[in-house]
């Protein structure tokens, strides 16, 4: 799975939504759609958590080269700090610093959506069935 993918998975979890009844509506209908709901949210759940894991991947990756920068070492002195390594590993990789934050609020992202979207498969094949029987 790549970025594009990554987020389209996010944009597409963002805009799930219940469905909207009508009051008027057979309680048949309405059960048809709650089930439909159920399981379309079960699939957008496994594809959340999908690009989750494909986004964790690429940060662990980012992250390997972040560790690997060179050369702020002599520009920091002789009491370095977090905040001031950062920075001039921010400056001697810019793009990079980019893709990690975009990879970290991604992965945050994510992981909202899957909480959202709750549940496992099995959850939504059992409430489905439930309401396919009438148990």
């Amino acid at each position: 799975m790549q970025l594009p993918d990554i987020k389209q998975a996010l944009l597409d979890a963002m805009a799930f939504r219940l469905p909207v009844f009508d009051p008027n509506m057979h309680p048949r209908e309405k059960i048809g759609k709650l089930e439909d709901h159920i399981l379309d949210c079960a699939r957008h759940r496994a594809r959340v958590e999908e690009a989750l894991y494909w986004c964790i991947e690429a940060g662990k990756t980012l992250r390997m080269q972040w560790d690997d920068i060179q050369g702020w070492e002599t520009v920091v002195g002789t009491r370095p700090t977090k905040e001031r390594i950062e920075l001039e590993k921010r400056r001697i990789q810019p793009t990079l610093y980019t893709s990690l934050e975009e990879c970290r609020s991604l992965t945050e992202a994510l992981r909202r959506q899957a909480v959202r979207l709750g549940g496992s498969d099995y959850d939504a094949a059992s409430r489905a069935y439930t309401l396919l029987s009438g148990a």
